[in-house]
């Protein structure tokens, strides 16, 4: 694997972890957390921002090459990074649930 594309990958690991928890953050500022809740919403706003040109810089060069492997990898990454950024409340409802159903509560 080329040092590029261990970057993106690495990139977008460390965006998704940091949604996931600015999700979490979002989720502690509805019990009452001021600090919680602007940090989330700081981060959501910059995800909303930054994600559409990291897709752009990570597909282009896959899309040049007619790597169909790197351009559908980089379309599942965004897609669950997307998901995080534009539906917070949607996903954090699936995964209660999802926890729910697991946990049998």
């Amino acid at each position: 694997m080329s040092i590029s594309r261990r970057l993106a990958l690495g990139l977008v690991a460390s965006f998704a972890a940091l949604l996931l928890c600015a999700s979490g953050a979002a989720a502690a500022g509805s019990n009452g957390s001021e600090v919680a809740g602007n940090l989330a919403q700081t981060l959501l706003t910059w995800a909303k921002v930054i994600i559409i040109p990291t897709a752009a810089v990570m597909a282009l060069p896959a899309l040049f090459r007619r790597d169909i492997g790197h351009a559908l990898l980089t379309l599942v990454i965004v897609l669950v990074v997307g998901m995080f950024a534009f539906d917070s409340p949607g996903i954090q409802s699936l995964v209660v649930e999802v926890g729910n159903t697991v946990l049998g509560k």
